[in-house]
């Protein structure tokens, strides 16, 4: 685990209770794990899904749990602005699995929410805050669907521009 998860975690809720008790995970299949985490070493999730206990977008709902991190299950790429993405280069927003959401008014002025699939790449972070000049808040999503929702936003803003 990262030092930034670490920090984070501090009282947190453990993985295992919250996967006992927002997945289909079983006390017996949470020990099997625990004592092959003990044996083997890893991280909880990564056994739990190399043994097909639970599945990997478990894990990430899990963890955003723990974290307090929105995790957003379905990204409606039909209601995502196109400006948004404008400073963003698609290759970019492949490449870390970024994709800007909307624009949040708040006290302080506008925030930039994003999707990301690794909330705890601050690099990611600092890089859109320069190209886009706002600050940013993250929720999570799975890679997959980030990446979809890439490719239908992106194809969306290239046929306005086209027309």
């Amino acid at each position: 685990m990262t030092p930034q998860a670490n920090q984070i975690l501090g009282s947190a809720p453990k993985l295992g209770e919250i996967l006992l008790k927002h997945t289909s995970l079983q006390q017996e299949q949470l020990d099997e794990a625990l004592k092959l985490q003990q044996k083997e070493g890893g991280m909880l999730g990564e056994i739990l899904v190399r043994k097909n206990m639970i599945l990997p977008h478990e894990i990430m709902r899990a963890l955003c749990l723990q974290l307090s991190i929105p995790f957003v299950e379905d990204l409606k790429a039909n209601e995502i602005d196109p400006t948004l993405i404008t400073e963003i280069p698609i290759n970019y927003a492949k490449g870390k699995e970024v994709l800007p959401m909307m624009k949040e008014e708040t006290s302080k002025g506008p925030v930039l929410v994003v999707a990301v699939s690794d909330p705890f790449n601050e690099a990611i972070i600092d890089d859109l805050r320069v190209l886009t000049g706002m600050p940013v808040r993250l929720v999570v999503s799975t890679s997959m669907r980030i990446q979809d929702a890439i490719n239908r936003v992106y194809e969306r803003n290239t046929s306005n521009l086209v027309e």
